[in-house]
């Protein structure tokens, strides 16, 4: 037992030997370097939320920024979607406005007719030139592909040095000249070119202008009532000739031709370009155009509506039955709606079906006139009960009203006394 506290004494005494001592010296180093990691903690700290608060700032920053970036990406996306739309819309104004692209270029052609000049400005003016056609197949596409069946255009061809034919864009002289039939060799004026509606070429005065107009789009007319559609008709430099005429197109859209002399009608001449149809039934409603074309132009007018109106005459009275004393006079009403105004007027009485006609020339009776259709009967009798209607008739045709029953009471009983004798 006296061997325990001796080994307890001896691990004590080693355990402490092992151990560092602190100086002061040292004590001073570990309190300085305390405070400079508390400098550095602190340090840190400020720098964190310095830190903190810029992230903040930045963080609010970029939102802003983004939030600008977002609405305009959304513009953006507007933009697009109206850059696409007007895109649509530039590809159907290309081909609503008569564009066409063949080898490299864009052509136009024009809606409007215009002399030779006008029409090389107006290229000019829109960054082009009037056409330059320098072989068989660009005629041949330009030709195909032409808005108008009808229409005749000018090129940019001209021979200012009577028979050398050159191009306006380049002024190099022309080697395909496809000429129409006597065409191409026109004496002075005829300086310049153009396409006929057949593909081939003909030389023009420059200064040709056809133009055409209609001041109204829509007419309604009384059946039987002439009506003038109006179209005016103007020209400018020399024509050859100008040839007017109409073309109808009727309730199934089968368009009719009609010129000078065509039946029912007058006018369509280049003096009277207007149509005038004499007689208009319900037949000639329907949709019209006016056209007038020479070498170079070939003009129509935009639709022009005919409505014609009217119908057999709407004939009424005002009683089913009337009651008149012997003797009396008795007044039938007679109302009329005509379109086209009536024509004729009369009265029918019917008795045990025999029918007898009024007119105005019937004895005993006044009115049954155009201006005053009602029928007045005068001392009226028992041969004037009866059933009785009215009739009108117009350009159309015949209307009646409903039958009027008209009864005649009273009257005189009259007595004879005979004489008798008796003979023997």
């Amino acid at each position: 037992m006296i061997f325990v506290p001796i080994i307890l004494l001896m691990v004590i005494c080693k355990y402490v030997a092992s151990m560092p001592c602190l100086s002061n010296e040292s004590k001073k180093d570990f309190d300085d370097s305390r405070i400079a990691l508390k400098d550095m903690e602190n340090h840190l700290g400020n720098t964190v939320k310095k830190l903190e608060n810029g992230f903040k700032k930045i963080t609010a920053s970029i939102e802003d920024q983004l939030g600008v970036v977002k609405d305009a990406l959304s513009n953006v996306g507007e933009k697009v979607k109206k850059v696409d739309s007007d895109f649509q819309v530039l590809g159907k104004d290309f081909k609503k406005t008569k564009w066409h692209k063949y080898n490299g270029h864009c052509y136009y052609y024009g809606l409007d007719s215009q002399t030779w000049f006008t029409a090389e400005r107006k290229c000019r003016d829109i960054g082009g030139y009037i056409a330059k056609i320098g072989d068989e197949k660009e005629n041949k596409q330009i030709f195909a592909n032409k808005p108008s069946s009808s229409n005749h255009y000018w090129i940019g061809l001209t021979d200012l040095n009577e028979g050398e034919y050159r191009w306006t864009f380049d002024q190099t002289k022309a080697t395909y000249l496809p000429w129409h039939s006597s065409y191409g060799k026109k004496n002075n004026g005829y300086n310049c070119g153009g396409i006929f509606n057949s593909g081939k070429w003909f030389d023009h005065p420059c200064n040709t202008k056809l133009t055409l107009s209609v001041n109204k789009t829509s007419y309604i007319t009384v059946f039987g009532t002439p009506v003038t559609l109006e179209c005016i008709v103007k020209w400018d430099g020399g024509f050859d000739s100008i040839h007017v005429y109409w073309t109808k197109a009727n309730i199934d859209n089968q368009l009719i031709y009609m010129n000078a002399g065509y039946p029912g009608t007058e006018g369509m001449t280049k003096d009277d370009p207007s149509l005038t149809i004499t007689f208009p039934t319900f037949g000639d409603n329907g949709k019209y155009s006016c056209s007038a074309k020479d070498y170079s132009s070939n003009l129509t007018s935009q639709p022009i509506n005919l409505k014609v109106i009217g119908g057999t005459p709407f004939v009424t009275t005002d009683n089913t039955t009337k009651i008149v004393e012997y003797g009396q006079n008795v007044t039938l009403e007679c109302n009329i709606t005509s379109i086209p105004e009536q024509s004729n007027v009369y009265w029918k009485k019917k008795t045990d079906d025999i029918a007898t006609e009024i007119t105005s020339e019937t004895h005993n009776v006044i009115g049954v006139t155009l201006t005053e259709p009602s029928l007045t009967i005068l001392k009226a009798t028992k041969f004037d009960s009866g059933e009785y209607a009215c009739y009108a008739t117009n350009l159309i045709g015949t209307g009646k009203s409903n039958f009027t029953f008209v009864m005649v009471v009273g009257g005189k009983i009259h007595s004879y006394s005979i004489s008798w004798k008796s003979y023997r």
